[in-house]
């Protein structure tokens, strides 16, 4: 099976975003990775760790949530664990953890003896806190049969070949002591659990492997042992490990000196002097500041290179202070690069200030001045306005509406112009600004101007919706209707943005569009859950039939969102399974078709699969020959043409392995059924109406011809002149009709 990690370009693509203090943009990269499913969680986790470091551990822990299903949905529940145990970590305030880590763990060890008892236990040991509940089942689900722990008190390498959850044991093999029983607190409490890759786990279960490697490829089984003890370990301790098992004694001196040869040549491994030299495993062979001049001369734009230096800076930490010339050489560059540049915008000058004053409070000896006179621009309301969305580094946005706060008399009214701007990162640092009862006016005004043009604002509509659904009120931005009225205003807008995305302008349609998707799925739904609270049964049918029509939402959110409608009202699920129950029947069984259907279906097929397929594989090779995949919007085209292609062909071939051909010598025209045209009345009305009723194959609305599993054929089937019959409409209402006559349709018999 092909392992499914999240990639490589949209990895570089969210370190970067990081480097850059663009977090709001991660999660949007992150869904677009996560909607191609996902079996390995390693690269994911990485990023949750680099945002945990930037103080956005709850914004971390949300996005490893995301992963939970996919990893069970590609049969990988232990991969699922990981993520839930790493959420936990970062942050425990999610009302959703304790249900993922439910599903995780039940995914992983639901068919093991005693796991519901571990459930029940850790819900009540934990009192209701989260991380106590997780870590029960961390502790009590963290091993499995085949596991490697080590005992560094003396026992050794132990492998599990017993787990007895209801009774918290577990029965490890160690050398000299098989059989030996623990309990899982203690295991956790003193044992080591070792990866499947560790030097001493491989070394138990496949030492033949580990041979084959040393003499294959003897560099990559230098780095496995280095990187099982931590990076660093004497050269003793690694012949101890590998001889005689791995490599044999006798020729252990030669082995050793031609793998110095090449590790020394590709500097792979630094080794110390002396007869047991300490190795240590290097990931940077070259200085820091070597990386990052050519990182720096490679940036074509300023706002790249403040972003690289930046992440220079965070890396390097206190060092960095010690390096003064190193800084100065840099900031020269950056500032000939924005003299040097014809018509520099205002926003690239703003960062070439703001980034020195940066560069001097961490290294005062760099002895520099910018020429720009930012409390003067701080004056400048339309100068502001323009450097803000220039500047793409949220600090310095903040900074510039600080200097702004501080210097400017009317600091207010630019604050509000300024959530028109794209500074989203920064829309709540703003709001925050202008809380207090002074400010309220002007906020109503410029939060009206985005309700009235949310086309025009459609990131600020969102992030709108988020504060007056899920964190106050409409009221307290000025608007006197409901939040479920905002809510249809976002399904409009995430409408408009999906009409956007198909009419070719994805590049800029679909972030946003991922972003409402997300404000939908955050925090469970919250948004959705706050407007149900306001609606009675009727709007609730209503909402529902707005989610089902909506081609914005994946059908993930459409799931959850009618799972949501129908557990808050329980009488929009009987209605809807009362509704369903004839045409999952028809669905389930043969699919009735006129030969004249069967064809149609079959050229269908066939031009998909002879005509369009082979286009739309010609696409992507033209796509792949553009270059940069990662910002090739026709590859991303052809790739989701080529994939509904499929998506059609499977389903087509399916449909015609059910099709059952109906000729019209098979048809009797007493009763109404397939193959018959029939005039009905609808009593409400008294209007008349015909219909011919043949499959679904042969479904023409503008000829009268309806499906034998549309709703009104379902509803009269079997009726005859004369009689009446009451059916569920789709809306969710009813409609009565009288058979006023039934006669065999005409259509061809081959």
């Amino acid at each position: 099976m092909e392992t499914m990690t999240a990639p490589a370009t949209k990895i570089q693509e969210m370190e970067e975003l990081i480097n850059s203090g663009q977090v709001g943009e991660v999660e949007n990269v992150w869904l677009e990775a996560v909607e191609g499913g996902v079996s390995d969680p390693r690269s994911y986790l990485k990023i949750a760790q680099r945002l945990a470091t930037t103080d956005h551990k709850s914004k971390a822990a949300n996005l490893l949530e995301l992963l939970v299903e996919p990893l069970i949905k590609a049969g990988n529940p232990t991969a699922a664990c990981e993520v839930v145990n790493s959420a936990a970590a970062l942050d425990t305030s999610s009302t959703s953890l304790k249900d993922n880590a439910t599903k995780a763990y039940t995914a992983r060890f639901g068919d093991v003896d005693g796991f519901t008892s571990v459930v029940e236990n850790a819900e009540k040991n934990s009192g209701g806190d989260t991380h106590r509940f997780v870590e029960h089942l961390r502790n009590f689900c963290s091993y499995k049969p085949g596991d490697y722990l080590y005992h560094d008190a003396g026992w050794g390498l132990g492998k599990v070949v017993a787990i007895d959850l209801a009774a918290g044991k577990l029965t490890i093999d160690f050398a000299d002591t098989p059989g030996h029983q623990v309990d899982v607190a203690a295991a956790t409490k003193f044992f080591r659990k070792l990866p499947a890759e560790h030097i001493l786990a491989r070394k138990a279960e496949d030492p033949k492997a580990l041979r084959q490697q040393s003499k294959e490829d003897p560099i990559g089984l230098m780095r496995c042992v280095l990187s099982s003890l931590d990076g660093v370990i004497k050269l003793k301790r690694v012949k101890e490990i590998l001889t005689p098992d791995v490599v044999g004694k006798t020729v252990w001196t030669k082995w050793w000196n031609d793998v110095k040869k090449e590790l020394t040549k590709n500097g792979y491994v630094r080794i110390g002097s002396g007869a047991n030299p300490t190795l240590e495993l290097l990931h940077i062979p070259v200085t820091v500041e070597m990386e990052y001049t050519a990182a720096l001369q490679a940036c074509h734009t300023p706002d790249a290179f403040v972003q690289t230096m930046r992440r220079y800076l965070r890396e390097s930490g206190e060092a960095a202070s010690s390096q003064a010339a190193f800084l100065k050489q840099q900031m020269e560059l950056l500032f000939t690069r924005i003299s040097n540049r014809v018509n520099a915008r205002e926003g690239e000058k703003v960062i070439a200030k703001l980034m020195l004053d940066e560069v001097r409070s961490i290294a005062p000896d760099v002895d520099l001045a910018y020429d720009l006179d930012v409390a003067a621009l701080a004056n400048d309301r339309e100068r502001v306005l323009s450097a803000l969305p220039e500047l793409k580094v949220t600090e310095y946005e903040r900074r510039l509406l600080d200097i702004v706060r501080d210097t400017n008399a009317n600091w207010a009214d630019v604050f509000a112009d300024a959530l028109l701007v794209s500074i989203p990162e920064s829309w709540d640092y703003v709001l925050k600004a202008l809380d207090g009862e002074e400010h309220a006016k002007r906020l109503s005004v410029a939060c009206h101007k985005i309700v009235d043009a949310p086309k025009n604002y459609p990131e600020q509509m969102l992030w709108l919706t988020r504060q007056v659904i899920s964190e106050s009120s409409p009221q307290a931005f000025g608007f006197e209707i409901r939040r479920s009225m905002f809510l249809n205003e976002v399904f409009l807008l995430g409408s408009h943005l999906y009409h956007r995305v198909e009419t070719g302008d994805k590049k800029r349609a679909q972030p946003i569009l991922l972003k409402f998707r997300a404000l939908l799925a955050e925090r469970d739904y919250r948004i959705l859950r706050l407007v149900l609270d306001e609606l009675d049964l009727g709007e609730a049918r209503h909402l529902m039939h707005a989610v089902k029509m909506n081609r914005a939402l994946s059908d993930t959110h459409i799931y959850n969102l009618h799972n949501i409608v129908n557990e808050r009202f329980p009488e929009l699920a009987a209605e809807e399974e009362e509704r369903r129950a004839p045409v999952d029947d028809a669905d389930n069984g043969p699919i009735l078709t006129t030969p004249a259907g069967l064809r149609r279906i079959r050229k269908e097929l066939s031009d998909i699969m002879n005509v369009e397929m082979p286009a739309v594989q010609k696409m992507i090779g033209e796509a792949l020959a553009l270059g940069d995949i990662s910002e090739n919007a026709e590859l991303d085209v052809a790739r989701d043409k080529e994939s509904m292609l499929k998506n059609a062909v499977g389903r087509l071939s399916q449909d015609l392995e059910r099709a059952k051909v109906v000729t019209p010598d098979k048809v009797h025209g007493d009763t109404v059924g397939f193959g018959t045209r029939v005039t009905l009345k609808n009593v409400t009305t008294g209007h008349e109406e015909r219909y011919t009723i043949l499959g679904r194959w042969d479904a023409d609305s503008s000829a009268g011809i309806i499906s034998d599993i549309s709703a009104i054929a379902q509803g009269i089937s079997g009726g005859k002149p004369g009689e009446q019959r009451t059916f569920k409409t789709p809306d969710g209402g009813t409609a009565t009709y009288e058979v006023v006559s039934v006669s065999k349709a005409e259509f061809d018999a081959d």
